[in-house]
């Protein structure tokens, strides 16, 4: 719907809104259809999808036919509806025509029931009522219209319900143009839609289509020219409710006599000039407000501004021509009222005697983003505030708004897209307001402070700057501040369990430079979360950023060609400081989410005593295309998981204390690098002198002579020990839990890694080689080849990586087994880059290890031992450097995995 033309309903009206004031049947007449008319019947066998219907009928016909001149407009209507249920009963038994009478008059041509081939005539004087509804009331908006209803009788499922009537006249202040906006489609199937426009022939007139390709019939009739849409089974679309206001869902046409923009405002300079004069009246206001804000341009301007804005209230009227024209300044200034045509003249009057050009600007509330879009018309356009140029500066001015700012440089000037100046000064087109608005930013810092083993204390401080203070300021002088402090409190009460306010909510409020300060106090009494709340037990703690959570909403992922709203613009800082003791390890982190909607970002870090969360979130759009949905839907499930960190506390040691978690001994790292590289010796050992392998001999009864090759099973055992222990090392150290056990344990929980590891090459490597030795020949001659090897090593190498699988699961499984659960957490031990590049690692060990196991082999048989130790020396050099290169691109990958 359009500014002013609000728009016609297609639902039948079922009952009448607040405040009966009396029945004037003189309002209404009674007669025949207009002679310009082109009859059109009802289908009376169309039938609409189940799905789409709605309210218990079904729309047959809605024909809309309007005959425009330069000063006489008639828009005849024209309805049949078949009432399909009980639901239809209620909402198709009457029937309402909406007229201002200042300068229309309504007149009922047809009102009658279609039963089974009978035409039952209710067209009656006395089954009408006319009644001033005032359905703005509430928004402080009066348009004097009066709507009369004619309620039929004896309606019965399966009836049709026909009415037609005509609304005659034309507001004079269009001052002889024509505009026109028509809808094509609704909500509800209709089975016929006739649109007939009929203007005089000759006339220049502007049209266009909107969200249709359908382009209109175009007719000469004797002087006249019509545009007729016709068209037949029209579904019913609703228009998703999160859609932004300002897009264009329906199929609409516009016509209009204007030619561009700066005929329009021309129209409107025309209209207000008049109304802008500097009266006596409007004089000494002026000099009471010099007297109280000096001679500064700036001061006299804000102070203009905030006398209108505080001191005359609004009340819209919108009866007959004052829907286009502004009262005069002398009566907006004695009255104390008016609505922004009225205060928008009162302001400007006020400027003027200042001293200080300004200019109304015409402008769209909702739908200003594309008003460049439409054709100039009044009908495009809701509201008017004010436009003045001062100090090299340009300012948008609404004089409605209230709460605002003190000082001119910090008022908040409102986003309305396209606004149209009235005035030549100005340019002759329309002008952006976005870049003039400021939409401020919601900044808080929220400390957390230990009470108890479980509890805690809150103090949060929010500061509100720009728009954000103006909704704040507005909100909070609404209500009281214990309605506020209990508004705040139950909002706080959803992300922390046992909060009670511990003080009524206080703000500070610097109106100069538009920024206001609220202070909130609570205690928490479950702060920490644990089973079993006894003395010492783990706990864990959630720190929330419960303001970004507003704001990322899900988004519908259903078919739709509509985009999807986003609040904008909006911008946030919230910033959560926990205290803690000392011995806390907890790692630095950033993360951030962002697409062409929003941008957020979670940075976390930790000083002795003091954890910090910092969350910021930026709007980037004011809408998601319907294509770009499910990428955007994404991104606000990731930042939605970012907005909530979870803390965890172990359980206290015995003493009662919390164990220290920054970090183990440093004679823990000694200790483990000596014995992983004294096992790594020792593998290197038994592989140059070889070792009977008596379990292998035991297992493998047909190929025991095997089993004294000088081919490092136990060196491999040896080897995939070091892996295993490197590799639990490493989980330990990236879940930050090497802490958490003493020294001893430590050794304990990295050794048993290693034996595990080792033993399971054991059996799968000797197992493969075994298989291998099907390949030498049967007279039980040592001829191992090259070939023969890699069949026997490629299980080890699909084997290292698995080791390192293993053991990331086996550290969490003992020290995070609620990561187990999380949806994300097999991303953490695959490590996917880095599964694929341990397996080529593994494959070049593998490969290096047969040939150098077949090179020490010939060299010994050969009898030339000083040969097999220099090759089995180079080797080793060769498989160590592969190793380490294998755990690098581990932790490498589990870093990248866990950015992710």
């Amino acid at each position: 719907m359009k500014g002013w033309l609000a728009g016609l309903t297609l639902f039948a009206w079922a009952g009448i809104q607040a405040g009966v004031v009396h029945a004037q049947e003189s309002e209404v007449a009674f007669g025949p259809e207009p002679g310009w008319v082109v009859d059109v019947p009802p289908p009376m066998e169309a039938r609409a999808a189940e799905d789409e219907l709605s309210g218990g009928m079904h729309y047959l016909l809605v024909d809309w036919q309007t005959q425009e001149t330069a000063n006489e407009r008639e828009s005849w209507s024209h309805y049949a509806v078949k009432v399909l249920d009980r639901a239809g009963l209620e909402n198709a038994s009457s029937f309402t025509v909406e007229f201002d009478p200042r300068y229309q008059a309504a007149t009922i041509h047809t009102a009658r029931l279609l039963r089974d081939g009978q035409v039952i005539d209710q067209a009656d004087q006395g089954r009408v009522s006319v009644f001033q509804r005032e359905s703005d009331m509430e928004r402080h908006l009066l348009d004097g219209r009066l709507t009369a209803q004619l309620i039929f009788d004896d309606v019965r499922v399966g009836d049709v319900v026909e009415w037609s009537y005509t609304v005659s006249g034309k507001n004079p202040a269009l001052r002889g143009h024509i505009g026109l906006w028509r809808q094509l489609e609704w909500s509800q199937p209709v089975g016929r839609r006739h649109v007939r426009v009929r203007v005089p022939a000759g006339q220049s007139f502007n049209t266009q289509a909107l969200v249709t390709d359908q382009q209109p019939v175009v007719v000469d009739e004797d002087g006249w020219q019509a545009f007729v849409w016709d068209a037949d089974n029209l579904p019913g679309r609703m228009k998703p409710d999160d859609a932004p206001a300002w897009y264009q869902f329906y199929p609409a046409f516009e016509l209009s006599s204007f030619n561009s923009w700066s005929e329009l405002q021309q129209w409107g300079i025309d209209i207000y000039s008049p109304r802008t004069e500097v009266t006596p009246a409007i004089e000494a206001q002026a000099r009471e407000i010099r007297a109280v804000a000096g001679d500064d341009p700036s001061a006299l301007a804000m102070a203009a501004l905030h006398f209108v804005q505080e001191e005359i209230r609004y009340l819209g009227f919108q009866m007959g021509e004052s829907g286009y024209i502004p009262a005069e300044p002398d009566e907006t200034l004695s009255r104390r009222y008016g609505d922004c045509k009225g205060k928008t003249a009162l302001l400007i009057s006020l400027l003027q005697a200042l001293g200080l050009p300004s200019a109304p600007a015409l402008a769209h509330t909702e739908e200003g983003k594309t008003l460049n879009r439409n054709l100039p018309s009044p009908l495009m356009f809701n509201h008017v505030i004010v436009l003045m140029d001062l100090g090299g500066q340009r300012y948008f001015l609404d004089p409605t708004l209230t709460d605002q700012a003190t000082r001119l440089d910090a008022v908040v000037q409102p986003a309305y897209g396209w606004v149209l100046p009235l005035a030549r000064g100005y340019g002759d087109g329309l002008l952006d307001t976005t870049d003039h608005h400021d939409g401020g930013m919601i900044s808080i810092l929220e400390r957390v402070s230990q009470q108890g083993e479980f509890g805690a204390d809150l103090v949060i401080e929010t500061t509100y700057t720009g728009a954000e203070a103006d909704r704040a300021r507005g909100s909070m002088s609404t209500k009281s501040l214990r309605a506020v402090t209990d508004q705040y409190t139950d909002f706080m009460g959803k992300y922390y369990e046992g909060l009670v306010s511990t003080e009524t909510v206080r703000f500070e409020d610097d109106r100069d430079r538009n920024e206001l300060v609220a202070y909130e106090s609570y205690s928490v009494s479950d702060f920490w979360l644990s089973e079993d709340r006894t003395p010492g037990s783990a706990a864990d703690a959630a720190l929330y950023g419960w303001q970004l959570r507003s704001t990322l909403t899900a988004v519908d992922t259903a078919p739709r060609t509509a985009p999807v709203a986003r609040e904008y613009p909006a911008r946030i800082q919230h910033v959560v400081e926990l205290d803690l003791a000392d011995g806390w390890a907890l790692p630095e982190e950033s993360n951030t989410v962002e697409d062409a909607q929003f941008s957020m970002t979670r940075a976390v870090s930790y000083v002795p005593g003091r954890f910090r969360v910092e969350y910021h979130y930026q709007a980037l759009d004011d809408h998601v295309p319907a294509d770009a949905r499910d990428e955007h839907g994404r991104h606000i499930d990731d930042a939605w998981d970012l907005s909530a960190y979870h803390i965890e506390r172990y359980a206290q040691g015995a003493g009662g204390g919390e164990e220290d978690t920054a970090g183990a001994s440093p004679w823990f790292w000694v200790g483990s690098v000596v014995v992983a590289f004294a096992t790594l010796l020792l593998a290197w050992l038994v592989r140059l002198l070889g070792v009977r392998h008596w379990l292998l001999e035991l297992m493998f009864q047909p190929y025991r002579q095997y089993a004294s090759l000088p081919v490092p099973y136990a060196a491999g055992m040896l080897v995939a020990m070091f892996v295993g222990m490197v590799s639990m090392t490493a989980n330990l150290i990236e879940t930050g839990l090497e802490g958490q056990l003493p020294m001893v344990g430590l050794l304990a929980v990295i050794l048993l890694a290693g034996v595990l590891t080792g033993l399971l090459n054991i059996f799968i490597g000797g197992t493969a080689w075994a298989l291998a030795a099907r390949l030498v020949d049967g007279k039980g001659k040592i001829l191992p080849t090259v070939w023969a090897c890699a069949w026997g090593q490629l299980p080890n190498a699909l084997f290292m990586p698995m080791t390192l699988l293993t053991v990331a699961v086996l550290g969490d499984a003992l020290f995070n087994p609620d990561l187990l659960v999380a949806d994300t957490y097999l991303l953490k031990p695959i490590l996917m880059a880095g599964w694929g590049m341990g397996l080529i690692v593994s494959a070049v060990w593998s490969l290096i290890n047969c040939i150098s196991t077949v090179a020490v082999v010939q060299q010994i048989s050969r009898g030339r031992s000083f040969g097999a130790m220099l090759i089995s020396v180079c080797g080793m050099l060769a498989i160590v450097f592969s190793l380490v290169l294998l755990v690098l691109i581990f932790m490498l990958a589990m870093g990248l995995v866990d950015g992710l």
